[in-house]
């Protein structure tokens, strides 16, 4: 098996082991950068924004050499007609451009920039607005770790970029934001037919099936259920913004959440997070609030007049319509079902969908099945948005909420394209008969009842 063509440019592992510690190097820099642009704080900034780029650097360190290795493939096509020697290997896009939001520009991009290295790209960061410092230091640190020849910054403007895509300037592009802006760069991209990695928008569910509540509402879901949602004032795309319960047990779990939300220590955790980043924001959450809150029967709590969270209880699934909107804040819908595989079902036609969480022991056979149907990127059983940090774990989306993948071996992979070597030995029989020839197009017709013959002794 042949070695990798040096043309590739896809790096060993030692060359990411030195990316690492020129990294870890810069850890405090980054966090305090992370915190000043987000509002949060450094140890929330290191745990999920620091944390998960370790992880990616150590990922890839380990599987960077696996995932370049050429592998023989088996031909198709019957021996008859020759035999052939198949090698299977990736090559780099060339040209990537990941285009940077505001709410994880570590975890989001650092690590996906990282990947796009490892896949043997060169990238151009086109960094957000709102996260200055964490560009200040990409500018800066990242062209002398990776190479300036290797890595860049976008120095011009949104309209430029766009145009930049259009006229063909990359072979990738990696896109993580609003779903309006990422068709823009969806339909600047099919101009040119550049690869496209789209994580938009989306509104994760909780299902809660009836077997997690046989000993009433656990705190520790309800605790866990919220601190997905609230975690960055749920401002991420994984944010669990439905919560599926039986009807049954509806008006208890809403009792249970409206006790926890007037402790003292969540009055004290609403008053630690970081407010709404921008004015889209506020205004997307504002206008999800408005389409929440006129819902038929729902019943709005709102637990401190100052802070945007907001719940809403809706008694009927039916009356929750299946074109919901995004929304980057902290509200969610508490609403009951009759049967789990009628929340299933909800879920698999929404557009907006990346996550599901499913809370319960002892589904029937037949909810599993249906759970089984779900084609969200990460169904998680009893855990919530910690996965989304797990390097190894491929996510991307679905509808509305994007397109591609990012993270895992197939991260590695939408980064690349694949190239086939083949070599062809024929048979001497083969060559006598069946050869392709164009000055014996005239025999074929003579030829085809051997060859039937010959692909009933041989198969």
């Amino acid at each position: 098996m042949r070695d990798v063509s040096p043309h590739s440019a896809i790096p060993r592992s030692k060359t990411v082991a030195e990316w690492r510690r020129a990294l870890v190097a810069l850890q405090d820099e980054f966090v305090a950068a992370v915190s000043k642009d987000t509002g949060r704080s450094e140890a929330e900034s290191y745990l999920y924004d620091w944390m998960p780029v370790e992880s990616a650097l150590e990922f890839l360190e380990d599987n960077v050499g696996f995932f370049a290795e050429p592998r023989r493939i088996q031909s198709g096509l019957p021996g008859i007609l020759g035999r052939r020697h198949l090698v299977e290997r990736r090559l780099p896009l060339g040209q990537v451009l990941v285009v940077g939001t505001w709410n994880f520009p570590l975890s989001l991009h650092l690590a996906q920039i990282l990947f796009a290295l490892a896949a043997g790209n060169k990238v151009t960061f086109k960094s957000s607005p709102f996260t200055p410092e964490v560009a200040r230091i990409f500018a800066h640190e990242l062209p002398r770790i990776f190479g300036a020849d290797r890595f860049r910054m976008w120095e011009q403007g949104d309209a430029e970029c766009v145009h930049a895509v259009e006229r063909g300037a990359f072979e990738g592009l990696i896109f993580t934001g609003g779903s309006s802006a990422a068709k823009i760069y969806a339909r600047a991209a099919a101009e040119s037919f550049t690869k496209c990695v789209l994580e938009a928008s989306g509104s994760e569910a909780a299902l809660v099936h009836q077997s997690s509540l046989e000993k009433g509402v656990p705190p520790a879901m309800l605790d866990h259920l919220l601190w997905a949602l609230l975690h960055f004032n749920g401002q991420t795309c994984v944010a669990p913004r439905y919560w599926f319960v039986p009807r049954s047990r509806l008006d208890e779990v809403w009792s249970s959440l409206k006790s926890t939300l007037a402790t003292p220590e969540a009055h004290e955790s609403f008053a630690s997070r970081a407010p709404l980043r921008h004015e889209g924001v506020v205004r997307e959450f504002t206008a999800w609030v408005e389409w929440a809150s006129a819902l038929k029967d729902a019943e709005l709590l709102r637990p401190l007049q100052d802070q945007p969270a907001t719940f809403l209880k809706l008694p009927r699934l039916a009356d929750l319509p299946a074109e919901s909107p995004s929304s980057f804040g902290p509200g969610a819908v508490v609403v009951g079902y009759e049967s789990f595989e009628e929340a299933v079902a909800w879920v698999r036609q929404s557009p907006w969908s990346l996550m599901t969480q499913v809370y319960g022991e002892k589904l029937s056979r037949e909810e599993w099945r249906s759970v089984e149907t779900l084609e969200t990127s990460i169904v998680s059983l009893g855990e919530s948005i910690v996965s989304v940090g797990d390097p190894a774990v491929a996510f991307g989306g679905k509808g509305l909420s994007g397109a591609g993948v990012t993270h895992g071996i197939e991260g590695l992979r939408e980064l690349t394209r694949v190239q086939v070597i083949l070599e062809v030995h024929s048979w001497p029989l083969t060559t006598k008969w069946l050869y392709p020839s164009f000055t014996r197009v005239g025999e074929l017709a003579k030829r085809v009842p051997l060859l039937k013959s010959m692909r009933k002794k041989f198969s």
